[in-house]
């Protein structure tokens, strides 16, 4: 092969790696993909208001109010005499982003409500209302009110009044969770 052959055979190799390179570019591609995400919900179950109303015989709403950040409730009742009773209205609203439901609810009382004890005060709640089936759903926006009534048995007896069975502490307690069904 003479110098003329090797210069074709060498140009044509140039010219094929060129060829090769021009065609990577263009059939070859580089893609980026950049993005942020933030979550944007906000939790924000809480009680807005307490409010007595019914109130039966010579029972007295002491006082009635919601505490700091409305994660509490609190009322004092008076009752004068047996069958007086007071029904406060507890409004739960869900001011956030996230639907919420009801999971659990705690009722506790410190007298026994058994009949062996028979206690002057009971405690009594709409469970219509309030319970963790379906109806006690939050979504965002929406609000539910029940009632929980305070009162001093009908049949109880003057004579059998202590120290330990006049008076009655209730606490319950609500518990919502984010609502994952929707």
């Amino acid at each position: 092969m003479d110098n003329n052959g090797k210069k074709l055979v060498l140009g044509g190799l140039v010219a094929l790696v060129c060829l090769l390179v021009v065609g990577f570019a263009a059939f070859g591609s580089q893609l980026t993909i950049k993005g942020t995400a933030r979550v944007s919900t906000a939790w924000d179950v809480h009680i807005s208001s307490i409010i007595a109303n019914n109130l039966v015989g010579g029972a007295q709403n002491v006082s009635a109010a919601v505490g700091e950040g409305g994660l509490s409730a609190t009322f004092e009742t008076d009752l004068k005499n047996p069958g007086d009773s007071v029904t406060y209205t507890v409004t739960v609203v869900n001011d956030g982003t996230v639907a919420a439901k009801l999971s659990d609810i705690k009722f506790y009382q410190t007298q026994d409500q058994t009949p062996a004890n028979k206690p002057a005060i009971t405690y009594s709640y709409s469970q219509d209302k309030i319970d963790t089936s379906d109806h006690a759903k939050l979504a965002a926006g929406e609000e539910i009110t029940f009632d929980v009534t305070v009162k001093f048995t009908d049949d109880y007896n003057a004579e059998d009044f202590t120290e330990v069975n006049i008076e009655n502490e209730l606490e319950m307690i609500l518990t919502y969770v984010q609502d994952t069904t929707e």
